[in-house]
This record gives structure tokens, C-alpha cells and sequence, in this order.
């Protein structure tokens, strides 16, 4: 199942908890070509986020998971206000709760979720306008 396709909206940064994920970059003749492999412990999605560009792969899981799914405006947030190594010593959850930030920062989704509904915002800040 992808969890983010190459040209979609940069909406979040996923953190896979357990089980495994394929990242791909479309290439020429309609073929695809395997950028890497993931497993527990590897984030995806930080590039459009941080770079406010689209998606530029497509992460597909391979096994049973679960991942955390972070808001793009929560993980702005967290890097702007965070004290530098605060992801270090604690979990990123820990770390983001005892800043203030809403219990539903972080979602988690489970083997058989419906990623594409809970990639459609739930859980993430409304945007700040400038």
C-alpha cells in the first residue's frame, strides 16, 4: 500500500515503527526504479515538507507496520522550538508533549488503517496565515 506517492502533497513526515517500505522514483518508459529500502526506526516524507516541494518518491510498505504520521505544521513547529538534541534523549512524542503540543501531534497507524484518510489532515494544526 503507498503511503505517499512522488508528486503529492508534502502533508507529513511518517515514521515507520515497525514492518518494512519500499521508496521509488518514477523513471523513463513508465518503469520505476528503487531508491531504498526501509525498516523500523527510518522516516520518510521530511524533503517536500522542508523543502515545500511536492512529493519526490513514493514509499510503498512491504510488511505488516505501523507508523507515526507528524502534520507538516507540527514538525515545523517542533524544529523551530525545540532545544537542538531534544530528539536525542527522549522520544520524538515525549519531546513534542512536554513542549505543549496537542496529545494528537502524532498519529499512529496500524496494520489495515486507511493511510489516505488519515494522510487528509486529521491530527495536523490548521495552517498560520503570514
Amino acid at each position: 500500500m503507498a503511503v505517499v506517492s512522488e508528486g503529492g502533497a508534502p502533508d507529513a513526515l511518517f515514521v515507520l515503527l515497525d514492518g518494512g517500505a519500499h521508496v521509488t522514483k518514477r523513471a523513463a518508459a513508465d518503469r520505476e526504479h528503487l531508491l531504498a529500502d526501509l525498516g523500523p526506526g527510518d522516516y520518510f516524507g521530511e524533503i517536500g515538507v522542508l523543502e515545500g516541494i511536492p512529493r519526490t518518491a513514493t514509499v510503498t510498505t512491504t510488511a505488516a507496520r505501523r507508523l507515526y504520521r507528524l502534520g507538516a505544521d507540527d514538525l515545523l513547529d517542533a524544529l523551530t522550538t525545540l532545544p537542538p538534541g531534544s530528539w536525542c534523549s527522549t522520544s520524538p512524542e515525549r519531546a513534542l508533549r512536554r513542549r505543549g503540543l496537542a496529545a494528537g501531534t502524532f498519529r499512529a497507524l496500524a496494520p489495515g488503517a486507511d493511510d489516505a484518510a488519515a494522510a487528509a489532515g486529521e491530527h495536523s494544526r490548521p495552517r498560520r496565515s503570514p
